[in-house]
């Protein structure tokens, strides 16, 4: 017998390959009439549902398993210089992970709708297999696991094979640290912010793009941030200018995309091409365009078109709901209550304000700062004269009974809450950083004060909300002021800017 094996082993590897393929036919057969054909007999028996739901698309995943199986030893059998299987070990070893993953999916879209159906309220009226949901999130995560790391293997295999190779990701590929220099890790640096709640936005985004500007025959995609959707409409103006589509982009920059996320080293280069390739481009104020170019390699010029405002739903102010005393002067914050907003400052200067006019103070909007901020207010002794409404579809309503509107943020581009402010009739108090100069006219429709200069925000609201002569004439001139931003009178800016691009 050995020395039978041993003529079969100095076979040439022309027999070699024809021994093999009959192999690999016999263990296929094998495995179809000795394991798999009585496992579906036995498990047909049972009495539980689960095996008989999973027994075919399992059964068949294990076909192909025997397959790679077969061809790997034959592979290694028949060279015998290890010529060929060391460029092959790492496509092996991905192969047999990504087969694993295949069989834990199908496991998992076959046995969550019956689990869910299982313990469903039968009362109620559902769906068999519902929430496919739930089974997309543990599908995808089997899969991104098992292509994480089929990648890291090939990627170490080869690199012991003298090629130099970088993985570039949000995470370390495990085993990287065990291998040579030849093999390098870059992080995908993330940061976190709204804009990025939605991956993968950008992609999706892009797609839709390209179909209502299809379907709609849209001449002009106008996008609002240059990460992440002047970048997302740039990559759709691509994939339509492939099918002879041609759509300029015009982008406008609203200040986030530039000084807090923009400046991050992780996005630089995304924002300069969002800006450059753009077909036209226009800024909020011109203290963010003057940010955009020291930021930033631009060569493309900037034209500064401001924010605007719907007048019309700001004529007349409301009588104060009942939460409200008439007694009470009413000062009003609102933002997205992120650190630049500078929440605690707006809890001290009206802490001041309350200790000489009795007054409350609503805070309009969420974000990171609120709970920091409802520590504060309990500390102060002020949590009865504060009011945190969370985001409202109504801010107008609550601006057209407020008083007295504050913003003493550390970074600004425009101000549209204290423009909406103005627009009922509020007087504003506020630092004089980034835009806000351009918007609210100290001593006119407001005034202003230096970043984390408390003191004397108190001082200037106090005398605008003790003295009714002096609020009514800030009152009419912050009116006035919102005026000049009136929605009639801005849209028609872009709207030649849409004429210069057709």
């Amino acid at each position: 017998m050995e020395e039978i094996i041993s003529q079969i082993n100095d076979l040439s590897a022309l027999p070699k390959i024809g021994i093999s393929i009959v192999l690999v036919s016999l263990s296929l057969l094998f495995s179809k009439y000795v394991i798999i054909r009585p496992w579906f007999k036995l498990v047909k028996k049972t009495k539980n549902e689960l095996d008989d739901i999973l027994v075919v698309p399992i059964s068949n995943r294990l076909y192909f398993f025997v397959l790679i199986g077969g061809i790997n030893l034959s592979v290694v059998w028949i060279d015998t210089q290890n010529n060929v299987i060391e460029s092959l070990v790492p496509i092996f070893s991905a192969s047999y992970i990504l087969i694993g993953a295949s069989i834990a999916s199908v496991t998992v879209s076959h046995i969550v709708p019956v689990i869910m159906d299982r313990f469903t309220d039968k009362s109620n009226v559902t769906v068999s297999g519902s929430n496919p949901l739930l089974t997309f999130v543990f599908r995808a995560v089997i899969w991104f696991g098992a292509i994480y790391l089929a990648l890291s293997e090939l990627g170490i295999e080869l690199s012991k094979k003298g090629y130099e190779i970088h993985f570039i990701t949000y995470n370390q590929p495990v085993k990287l640290e065990l291998y040579s220099n030849k093999v390098h890790f870059h992080e995908v640096d993330v940061p976190n912010y709204p804009l990025f709640h939605y991956p993968p936005y950008e992609l999706a985004l892009s797609s839709r793009l390209v179909e209502m500007v299809k379907k709609y025959k849209i001449d002009i995609l106008h996008v609002h941030y240059a990460i992440p959707h002047a970048y997302a409409a740039l990559m759709a103006k691509q994939m339509l200018s492939s099918q002879n589509i041609d759509v300029p982009v015009v982008t406008t920059l609203h200040g986030t995309d530039i000084t807090l996320v923009g400046s991050n080293p992780s996005y630089k280069t995304a924002v300069e091409f969002s800006i450059n390739n753009s077909d036209y481009v226009t800024a909020v104020s011109e203290s963010l365009k003057a940010d955009t170019l020291s930021l930033f390699n631009i060569d493309k010029s900037i034209q500064v078109i401001p924010n605007f405002v719907n007048l019309e739903k700001y004529n007349g102010n409301s009588q104060k709901n009942n939460l409200l005393s008439k007694n009470h002067k009413i000062v009003t914050h609102v933002s997205n209550f992120r650190k630049v907003k500078r929440i605690i400052d707006v809890l001290e200067i009206f802490n001041g304000i309350q200790k000489q006019v009795p007054s409350k103070l609503l805070m309009i909007g969420d974000g990171p700062e609120k709970n920091k901020a409802e520590k504060k207010a309990k500390k102060l002794g002020i949590k009865d004269k504060v009011i945190f409404f969370g985001k409202s579809n109504e801010t107008n309503k609550i601006l057209s009974f407020s008083d007295l509107f504050i913003l003493p943020s550390e970074i600004e581009s425009f101000g549209l809450s204290a423009l909406e402010a103005m627009a009922a009739n509020v007087p504003v108090i506020s630092t004089n950083t980034g835009g806000i100069p351009e918007l609210n006219i100290d001593n006119f429709s407001g005034l202003m004060s230096n970043i984390g200069d408390v003191q004397k925000m108190i001082n200037d609201s106090v005398m605008i909300l003790s003295d009714e002569n002096i609020m009514q004439k800030f009152r009419i001139n912050a009116r006035k002021r919102a005026e000049d931003f009136d929605i009639h009178k801005i849209v028609p800016l872009y709207e030649e800017v849409y004429k210069s691009l057709s």
